[in-house]
């Protein structure tokens, strides 16, 4: 499935990722950002007891954030 034209992100199984941008500055904080939500997830996962963000709570956020 061709997903270039929606992604700037891909999780390679077996073999990391690769993360577009129109600059290679843009790509390298793709990557970034990747690094530090894997991070985040591993830890979260490591002291159990996951809550997941509610939905609703998630488009208020994306809201807030897009308005500041």
């Amino acid at each position: 499935r061709d997903t270039h034209g929606y992604a700037q992100a891909f999780m390679l199984m077996n073999h990391g990722a690769v993360t577009l941008g129109r600059t290679i500055d843009e790509a390298f904080m793709r990557m970034e950002l990747i690094e530090h939500i894997a991070k985040v997830t591993y830890i979260t996962n490591a002291l159990g007891d996951v809550k997941k963000i509610p939905s609703e709570a998630i488009l208020t956020l994306e809201t807030m954030a897009r308005e500041w």
